[in-house]
């Protein structure tokens, strides 16, 4: 569900012939690893006291997943002012403005996610993107802003409960 192969598919399809930094570790790691050949390069289990420097190390982060809730690891590297290349799926979008803090494309697309890739590379201009996460990120994602955010839903639900 993590879209694994779709992003050893398209890494084979793009001009610029990436390497892909994998953190992290998984059943299918054996044939991820075999997948993605020459363009991987495996860390495994990386704790997370060591994810800055992870994060520090890589140019941008993609999330090619069939499914999401909204990822930590999109506002992780969206508050290390990197932008991310992931799918438009469950909360992505919130956190991702396409074209702005990174890419999105649909799922289950490698030559899509291929596109985004190129585009982020050769067109756009990845420190602005990342500039541009990271001021989405501490606006929006502080506990303040969370809060206030909740509160506000809240009273509306109440609202709406008393006929108001």
């Amino acid at each position: 569900y993590k879209g694994v192969f779709d992003l050893a598919d398209a890494v084979k399809h793009t001009e610029i012939a990436p390497t892909v930094v994998v953190a992290g570790d998984g059943p299918a790691r054996a044939q991820f690893e075999q997948a993605l050949g020459e363009h991987g390069m495996f860390l495994g289990s990386v704790d997370y006291e060591q994810m800055p420097a992870v994060y520090a190390a890589i140019d941008a982060l993609i999330l090619p997943s069939h499914t999401e809730g909204l990822p930590r690891v999109l506002l992780e590297a969206g508050a290390t002012g990197k932008p991310s290349i992931a799918t438009s799926v469950g909360g992505v979008p919130e956190l991702i403005q396409d074209g702005e803090t990174g890419l999105l494309c649909p799922p289950h697309k490698p030559s899509a996610l291929a596109a985004c890739i190129d585009e982020l590379f050769t067109e756009c201009d990845p420190a602005t993107m990342g500039r541009r996460a990271r001021e989405l990120v501490t606006d929006e994602y502080t506990w303040e802003a969370q809060y206030d955010r909740y509160d506000s839903f809240l009273q509306e639900i109440v609202a709406c409960r008393q006929g108001k």
